[in-house]
């Protein structure tokens, strides 16, 4: 009888403990599903964050573009393109031979090289 009393001393305490290691887990798997939905909330913050950023930049890039367009506008009625760099132009083309420039920077077209 002994020996029966041992072994269900023992299983009692192995009862025990596995129940308390089942808390622990239980803990950490809570505390790591936690972590997890705090990262996924910081990223969407961050990827919310991202697109204002892009949409504000957008927006004073179109109000920059939208207010030389109407300043080169009022300028004699005419929109004046002659400080415009060509976006397209090929870098490996020289100088047009055909237009002057003055001293100042203007395009004088009346005075051919």
């Amino acid at each position: 009888s002994d020996f029966f009393g041992s072994l269900n001393k023992f299983i009692a305490t192995f009862d025990a403990a596995l129940e308390f290691v089942k808390r622990i887990e239980a803990l950490k798997l809570a505390e790591e599903k936690k972590a997890a939905a705090e990262e996924k909330k910081a990223a969407a913050k961050r990827a919310k964050d991202k697109v204002k950023k892009t949409a504000k930049a957008v927006a004073a890039a179109k109000a920059l573009e939208t207010a030389a367009i109407e300043s080169n506008q009022k300028s004699n009625g005419k929109l004046d393109l002659s400080g415009q760099r060509k976006q397209f132009a090929d870098p490996f083309v020289g100088p047009d031979t055909d237009i002057a420039s003055n001293s100042n920077g203007e395009v004088d077209k009346s005075s051919p090289s």
